[in-house]
Formats: C-alpha cells, structure tokens, sequence
C-alpha cells in the first residue's frame, strides 16, 4: 500500500505518463500545486481528486484511501 495521498498522486501521475505541467495545464492550476499536493505540503480539495482520477484512469477510491480493491461499482481500476 502507498502510505500518503501525495504519494499515490506521484504514482497515478507518473504511471499514466503525465508530467506535473502536463497535469497542471489539464486541470488548471500551476505545477507548483501539482508538487505540493505530492510533496504533502497542501492537499488537493476532492473535486481536484475526482478529476486527477479521471486523467489517469485510476480509482478514486485508490487516491484517497490507498484501498488496493476499489469498490464494485468503480469503474475504473486502482492504478498499478
């Protein structure tokens, strides 16, 4: 299991192959915001959560619990 939400950012970014300004210009912030999020150093509000699952095709549930089985009625699955 990956211990933090930042940490579970990180990964979900870079195994979709996302760049942190690749991410940032998607969803409209700065890439600073991107790093700090996976720093730890500010957590993202969870609407920006939905949407950073949505780009990289993982699971919601993954992001935010770090649960390796997502729920039956998420349709996507948690990231590798």
């Amino acid at each position: 299991m990956v211990a933090t939400l930042g940490k579970r950012l990180r990964k979900a970014r870079l195994a979709a192959g996302f760049t942190a300004s690749a991410v940032a210009d998607q969803i409209g912030r700065r890439k600073l915001t991107i790093y700090r999020w996976e720093w730890g150093t500010t957590t993202p509000a969870i609407e920006q959560v939905r949407a950073l699952a949505r780009l990289y095709r993982c699971s919601f549930a993954w992001l935010v619990s770090g649960d390796e089985a997502p729920p039956e009625d998420e349709s996507l699955p948690p990231c590798a």
